[in-house]
């Protein structure tokens, strides 16, 4: 085996790599150009993506923020008004509080 080595040794001392074609540089640069376009154009996709993700968060939140508006009351005060109607209400006969203990954190009996 070491005279193996010795021999890929004489080999290599020897072997001398060719010159590179005079075409290197330039397929070299080609594939930089080509590559540079292709970052580019995912770039603009991606800032596409999230200008529409943008509008449309800031769409839902306004949608949301007029909801919850409150109508002015007197004097330009904000109130709310709550109503709940109590029609058809029957009380159970019998009715009871049951208070039981739960097993562990997700609140099953």
């Amino acid at each position: 085996m070491i005279e193996d080595d010795n021999e890929l040794r004489r080999l290599l001392g020897t072997w001398s790599a060719p010159p590179p074609s005079g075409s290197l540089d330039e397929r070299v640069m080609r594939s930089v150009r080509f590559g540079k376009r292709q970052s580019t154009g995912w770039k603009l996709w991606g800032a596409l993506a999230a200008a529409i993700l943008l509008v449309a968060v800031l769409a839902t939140a306004s949608r949301f923020k007029q909801e919850r508006q409150l109508e002015a009351g007197p004097n330009g005060v904000n109130s709310l008004s709550t109503t709940v109607s109590a029609s058809g209400f029957v009380p159970l006969e019998e009715g009871r509080i049951i208070v039981s203990k739960t097993n562990g954190s997700d609140g099953v009996n």
